[in-house]
């Protein structure tokens, strides 16, 4: 009777031990999937980045690129990179302009410098960009008469398309013709084109 009680018992408990292994497997994969969908941004799933929320997901670290000191996929920082030949304005052989400074007055003596000896010269030169200005164009059509009376003028060209702009104004007012509105207009675009370009009485 004991060793039979015995082994019903040793068998309750065996059961008892896979029902809570097998539930503890269960707990286990639960967690794992949760942790995945807690840890899962736009980086690493096919989550949008407005999911993120305010914090920036950590990247995760990669190899080393040789010679740069990053790593692969990291974000390179503004700027030169390390390694990088770098880049500069060197000075040129031949300026499209000299400015002499030429001192006039001895720093020391306060003497005259006038004809003094020169014992070295110092260089240095600023780059920049020349000012933007309208480069004005006047077309000229002449009217020439054939021998048969007729009167022939010339065609003034078309602007291509895609190409610079132009305003192509009149060297003078318009006809009475066109009436008070029209020349108002002419004004008008006379003084916009000066005030754009800087051009002056060019226009």
């Amino acid at each position: 009777m004991v060793i039979g009680e015995l082994r019903a018992a040793n068998a309750a408990l065996q059961g008892q031990v896979a029902a809570l292994q097998a539930a503890n497997q269960s707990l286990e994969a639960r967690v794992a999937e949760l942790e995945r969908r807690l840890g899962a941004d736009s980086s690493n799933s096919s989550k949008p980045p407005s999911s993120n929320g305010l914090a920036k997901p950590a990247r995760p670290p990669g190899r080393r690129v040789e010679g740069t000191g990053q790593a692969e996929g990291q974000r390179r920082r503004a700027g030169k990179q390390p390694g990088a030949p770098g880049a500069y304005l060197a000075q040129v052989a031949t300026p499209d302009q000299v400015i002499w400074h030429v001192p006039g007055r001895c720093g020391g003596c306060d003497g005259d410098l006038a004809g003094a000896v020169v014992t070295g010269v110092e260089a240095r030169q600023v780059f920049d960009l020349p000012a933007l200005r309208l480069e004005v164009t006047e077309h000229r059509a002449q009217r020439r008469r054939c021998g048969c009376g007729q009167v022939t003028a010339g065609r003034f060209p078309l602007l291509r398309a895609g190409g610079p702009r132009a305003l192509l104004l009149p060297a003078g007012p318009p006809a009475p013709a066109g009436g008070p509105g029209r020349a108002a207009a002419w004004r008008r675009a006379r003084r916009a084109a000066r005030a754009c370009f800087k051009c002056g009485e060019a226009l």
